[in-house]
């Protein structure tokens, strides 16, 4: 796990945490720095486990997860915090280089993000979503 502390111009959600959920060091990079970038403080995570650990903590502002991680999916991840009165109505945007039937299915659950993305895709979602 590798923590950023939160910059920008975001506007009521500033410094606010963001869990930010890549397997992949430059993907979890990019997508830390464009959540600092809106104003946000992201906490990134190579894993759910790491990510469901640091919940129980706190609940972040969003989190943003990939949905194919070693350890399990990103929907199937949501599903678990929408079970849970504690983050049931967490903010959540997943990011994923899936077919379009599985961004669909995804969708179900949460705001999707299909890779590869432009940064102003992240940042307007990251804005909906924060503030939304």
């Amino acid at each position: 796990m590798y923590a950023m502390a939160g910059c920008g111009q975001g506007g009521g959600y500033a410094r606010r945490p963001a869990f930010v959920v890549d397997d992949d060091v430059q993907m979890r990079n990019l997508l830390s720095e464009v959540a600092a970038s809106v104003g946000l403080a992201p906490l990134a995570f190579t894993s759910l486990t790491s990510a469901r650990d640091a919940l129980h903590d706190q609940v972040p502002a969003v989190l943003v997860l990939d949905d194919d991680l070693p350890d399990g999916s990103g929907a199937d991840f949501v599903r678990e915090l929408r079970a849970d009165p504690r983050t049931r109505d967490a903010k959540v945007i997943v990011c994923t280089s899936a077919e379009e039937a599985r961004r669909r299915e995804i969708a179900a659950v949460a705001p999707v993000i299909a890779k590869p993305f432009s940064v102003e895709d992240v940042e307007r979602a990251l804005r909906e979503v924060a503030t939304g």
